[in-house]
Parts: C-alpha cells; structure tokens; sequence
C-alpha cells in the first residue's frame, strides 16, 4: 500500500498537470473545483494517536491549499469527526504560526475562500449534526 506522504504527492502532482494544462489554453477557460474528505480510519491516518500523525495530514492540506490557490481553483474540504477531533487538539501554540493564528479550518476558510463542509459516515455515536 503507498504511503500517505506518496498518495498526497501524487494528487498534488496530477492536479499540478490538471491545472498548467488548462492555463495553457487562455482561449477556454477550465473551472476547477475540488472536492475531498478525510476519513474516520485511525489506522490509516493515525491523527488522534499522534501530534507528528496530524502534522504530517496538517502539512499536506496546507500544500494542496496551496496549489489550489496558486491556479484559483475552488476546493470543498470536507471532514469527518476524526479530524475534527484532531484539529481540536493539536492545532494550537505554534502551529497555528504557518496559518495566520488560525486553526487549519478557519485559515482554509477565512483567508483563502475554500469551503468547510462537514462529512460523515455517521459511526461512532457521531452524525451530520455532530459534526456541522
């Protein structure tokens, strides 16, 4: 199975392609929207285990965001209970030092126009309501 650090790379490279090619082509434009979600799996993702573990998911978004900015293309960031939790409790202190004082939703929200949406599988005692 690929690592999370090779999965992110290779979305961060097709939408590197996705985006120069439609920039390309002045004439037509190309609207781009993404839409992503995370999931509940601890095992794979590990954010509530580890501060390094949310981190890690942490800097990814944060390079998508990026690129997603650089091209303005629009994104749907869509989390499930989990991640909450995890930005709850590690996105604080310096951290929020790379994202304007902000928690990482708030940032991709207030300062750079992204949507929030919420997003569940509704497990664990948590539903849509939950986690709006």
């Amino acid at each position: 199975m690929p690592s999370r650090r090779s999965r992110v790379l290779s979305v961060a490279l097709g939408l590197s392609v996705l985006l120069w090619a439609a920039g390309a082509v002045a004439q037509t434009p190309v609207h781009v929207t993404m839409v992503s979600h995370n999931e509940t799996d601890n095992a794979r993702y590990g954010l509530l285990d580890t501060e390094s573990g949310y981190l890690a998911m942490r800097a990814a978004i944060l390079q998508i965001a990026g690129l997603m900015t650089q091209y303005g293309a629009a994104w749907s960031h869509q989390s499930d209970w989990r991640f909450l939790e995890a930005v709850r409790r590690w996105d604080q202190g310096a951290v929020l030092n790379s994202t304007n004082g902000k928690n990482i939703l708030r940032y991709l929200r207030e300062d750079l126009g992204f949507e929030i949406d919420a997003h569940s599988h509704e497990s664990e005692d948590y539903n849509y309501a939950d986690v709006t």
